[in-house]
């Protein structure tokens, strides 16, 4: 825990389960890789459960960003719980090394990339409490799993994956949102009981745009009044 802001070369721990488990907080700073040129490429963060918490509920003013636009922060863990926890514009930008289990991601406002070069599933719920996100989840190499539910209001959502798919349990409601799935070969695959939605009140709605580069199967899609774009 730090009284200011997280500057990262390297972090890691080779334990295993709870042993390996890594928790990074700065209740006053933020999170940020390290700006010198020898540590360029490196990985920042190792280990099995990683949790990286920038700024406090109970003062959630200042900047608080874990990483930042142009330079994010690159991990190797399985799983994942991070939170910028300000009512400014945050930033949290992560690329994890490989496979990445995604638990928990707050942010008030600002944007959201995470990434993981191997698949990545999310099975924290996800809440989106301003009007100004901007939240970006990819699979560079593997498959995008939808496990859990997200909510928000006027936001932009952008999934991508080799393969897109959402559990019978996932809610995806962004009234009035912008939603955007980028699927390749894999396609997309929606079980039933799961729901993607940018449906507003009073018959408004926001932007849907599904692509896939193989089969879609769809089970509840709804986009309100607004504009509704399938391509497979």
């Amino acid at each position: 825990q730090s009284s200011g802001d997280l500057w990262l070369a390297s972090v890691s721990s080779s334990g295993t389960g709870a042993d390996g488990a890594i928790s990074l907080q700065a209740p006053l700073g933020e999170i940020l890789a390290s700006e010198r040129a020898e540590h360029r490429g490196i990985t920042h963060i190792s280990g099995t459960d990683v949790t990286l918490s920038a700024g406090t509920l109970s003062a959630p003013t200042g900047a608080r960003n874990i990483g930042s636009l142009v330079t994010p922060l690159h991990l190797a863990a399985q799983t994942l719980k991070a939170a910028a926890n300000t009512t400014q514009s945050a930033t949290l930008n992560l690329v994890n090394a490989g496979d990445l289990e995604l638990r928990e991601l707050g942010m008030f406002r600002g944007t959201a990339q995470i990434s993981a070069e191997g698949s990545l599933t999310v099975t924290g719920a996800i809440s989106l409490s301003s009007d100004s996100n901007l939240v970006k989840l990819s699979a560079l190499g593997g498959a995008l799993a939808l496990r859990a539910d997200m909510s928000g209001s006027n936001t932009r959502l952008n999934l991508a994956g080799d393969a897109i798919s959402q559990g019978p349990l996932s809610n995806i409601s962004l009234f009035n949102g912008t939603v955007s799935l980028q699927a390749g070969l894999g396609g997309f695959s929606q079980a039933q009981g799961a729901l993607l939605s940018t449906a507003g009140a009073g018959g408004t709605g926001g932007t849907l745009t599904l692509v896939s580069g193989s089969n879609a199967a769809v089970a509840r899609i709804d986009a309100g009044g607004g504009s509704l774009d399938l391509q497979a």
